[in-house]
């Protein structure tokens, strides 16, 4: 319950009260031994930490979402892939954050999970952005905005505008 409330922090771009919140939660369910939601947590407090550009951090993170989640576990197995596709973009690894991202995008698209799936194309179109692929990005990024509206998210929908504003400067 804390992570889904505290993701709405997240969405609405308070990374530090959504770290806290998830990092609380993660705590709590370390210390109780329990997995399924300390995998999730644990993949959401890496994108928080994420946000606020701290990718060592966030990586640490999204290796410990890898390896508790279940391989049905279709929110962390998205998240954790495009938390490290971000990561390995900011190294320069483009080849292994595209294949990641694109898993995640497939992954997400077999839910119903809007928001998530809309996340995972703005992971996708990141990469492709730092990879000069300024097209593909703003394509992926569009698809995003339709999946964020039509849900009725106006906070992701306001964002990925402006991610299509800056990718139509470049």
């Amino acid at each position: 319950q804390v992570a889904v409330v505290v993701h709405e922090h997240d969405r609405a771009g308070d990374c530090a009260a959504a770290e806290l919140g998830f990092r609380t939660s993660y705590d709590a369910y370390k210390a109780m031994g329990e997995r399924a939601h300390r995998s999730t947590t644990a993949g959401f407090l890496a994108r928080a930490i994420l946000a606020q550009g701290r990718y060592e951090e966030a990586e640490q993170f999204s290796i410990i979402s890898e390896e508790l989640a279940e391989p049905d576990d279709l929110v962390t197995q998205i998240v954790w892939r495009g938390v490290r596709a971000r990561v390995l973009t900011v190294r320069g690894e483009i080849e292994a954050a595209e294949c990641l991202a694109r898993e995640a995008v497939a992954l997400a698209e077999r839910t119903d999970l809007v928001n998530l799936h809309g996340d995972a194309l703005l992971d996708l179109a990141a990469v492709l952005d730092a990879d000069g692929r300024p097209a593909e990005a703003a394509e992926a990024a569009a698809d995003a905005l339709r999946l964020y509206e039509g849900k009725g998210n106006v906070v992701s929908a306001a964002a990925t505008r402006e991610r299509l504003d800056a990718l139509a400067a470049t």
